[in-house]
């Protein structure tokens, strides 16, 4: 069955299920060592090899910090700035790796800004990408971490760091050691290959809104106005789908809007809107907003308690060049959860699909929703007729799309699979059979050692590989039968 484990805890299971971990807590430590009073790292044995541990790679585990991005970094992007750096480790002078999105970057710190070194995006076998204003940036609180260990002292469960570190790690500190050549990078690296390659079936829906089904992580693509709380819930407020916006009212008329969607002003046409709304307090009300004259072109309000939907269609001033969407918790203080919301123009005889949808044989079908009678909470799909996914392989952004017959109206959504989407961050998580992911990040990280220069560890995974992938195919086959092997690449 699915679980939420964390990064971390993928990273530990995937390197344990090839004996090439130990993990522990410290009793002390300084910039300059780490002391285990525990058994196996502590021991009166007059034969314990003080050399165990040397040259393994040391990772304190509780040590990561966060911030979010002020502004989009572009694929080449030189430095980027964070909301806050101060829990970040100091530097200037000595160089660290961070994470955005799936993307490893190695920079420098000065306060909130981080210079990124000469070639250092796209570092440890991820490539340069452009990250969303509000991005997550994770990175470590002390340097260097992970390090190599330099001296263990069996008799006094004693480890030298080969690095003093830049501030004292604490008392209680969780570690990680990372055996047979093996670095905490080489599992994350991993692990997120093994993600990019898995695929879950699910219900998408189909819309020109940024964000619109609300799977994205945080909620850079809604901009919050003066006085309302936004934010992703994941809780039973999400209905289709993993997350749920909310927006809490801290004041009347407060709302969550949109990215902005260009509109040829000479065509704007009629736009058919559908979203499912939850008023938990108060009156949730959707806003079909002209940012070029700055109106309100149409709204609609839901106040039952419970989840319903608002439907309707929206005809665009001849003068709009700019569409945008505001979800609005009517009075102060009320409370309102959305997922999805739909909107795409009705003249249109063509919707792009979303850029994880590379090939025609990963949608199973195109569906849309019936609400029951009974509960306003439930939706049923059912196919439809009028719109029908083609593919276009000379287009190397949106090869697939829905080709529709003129004047059609609905909610859409594709029934497809997906790839999960990559880690970042130690306590991220991922909604995914763990145990299908330990071992499909097992088959990546013997395939990517087996093939460095020969010695007795690269012989280890060379034989791990073999077994490993031969298990890992009847899993695939089990789960995914209906993709065909040029859209999931089977290992072996």
């Amino acid at each position: 069955m699915p679980t939420t484990p964390r990064f971390i805890d993928l990273v530990r299971k995937t390197a344990d299920s090839l004996d090439c971990h130990i993990e522990g807590v410290s009793t002390d430590a300084t910039t300059g060592s780490l002391t285990v009073a525990g058994h196996g790292f502590l021991t009166s044995r007059t034969n314990a090899s003080n050399r165990q541990y040397e040259g393994d790679e040391l990772y304190l585990s509780d040590a990561q910090a966060s911030s979010t991005l002020t502004a989009a970094l572009t694929a080449t992007g030189t430095s980027f700035t964070v909301a806050d750096g101060s829990g970040f480790a100091a530097s200037t002078t000595r160089p660290y790796v961070v994470s955005v999105d799936g993307e490893y970057i190695l920079v420098t710190r000065s306060v909130n800004t981080f210079t990124v070194l000469s070639g250092g995006r796209g570092r440890i076998g991820t490539l340069p990408a452009a990250h969303a204003n509000g991005a997550t940036v994770y990175g470590p609180v002390i340097t260097p971490n992970p390090t190599d260990i330099a001296a263990y002292v069996a008799s006094t469960g004693v480890f030298t760091p080969g690095a003093a570190w830049t501030a004292d790690p604490g008392t209680v500190v969780s570690f990680d050691i990372f055996t047979r050549g093996v670095s905490i990078w080489d599992v994350r690296r991993a692990i997120n290959n093994a993600l990019w390659k898995m695929r879950y079936r699910a219900y998408f829906p189909v819309t020109l809104v940024t964000d619109g089904d609300m799977r994205a992580a945080g909620f850079a693509n809604w901009t919050a106005s003066a006085s309302a709380t936004v934010s992703k819930v994941t809780n039973t407020n999400a209905r289709d789908g993993p997350q749920a916006l909310r927006v809490l009212a801290g004041a009347a008329s407060q709302y969550a809007q949109s990215d902005t969607i260009f509109v040829d002003p000479t065509n704007a046409g009629s736009w058919y809107v559908w979203a499912r709304v939850r008023a938990d307090v108060g009156t949730a009300r959707l806003i079909a907003y002209d940012v070029t004259n700055d109106a309100n072109i149409l709204t609609e309000d839901w106040a039952l308690r419970g989840w319903g939907t608002l439907d309707f269609v929206v005809t665009l001033p001849a003068t709009a060049e700019a569409l945008a969407f505001r979800l609005m918790s009517v009075a102060n203080a009320d409370d309102t959860y959305w997922n999805p919301v739909i909107a795409y123009p009705t003249g249109a005889t063509e919707l792009l699909l979303p850029s994880w949808v590379e090939r025609k044989n990963q949608i199973i079908d195109v569906v849309t929703a019936q609400v029951s009678m009974n509960r306003a909470d439930e939706i049923r799909y059912r196919p439809v007729t009028w719109a029908k996914p083609i593919e276009d392989q000379s287009n190397p952004n949106n090869q697939v799309r829905l080709q529709m017959l003129p004047g059609s109206q609905g909610p859409l959504w594709i029934d497809a699979y997906r790839a999960y989407d990559t880690l970042a961050g130690d306590a991220q998580t991922t909604f995914v059979d763990e145990d299908w992911l330990v071992l499909f990040a097992s088959v990546e990280l013997c395939k990517m050692l087996g093939s460095r220069p020969p010695s007795e560890n690269t012989s280890h995974f060379q034989r791990e590989y073999a077994t490993r992938a031969r298990n890992l195919k009847v899993w695939n086959q089990d789960r995914m039968p209906r993709l065909a092997e040029n859209v999931l690449e089977y290992i072996g």
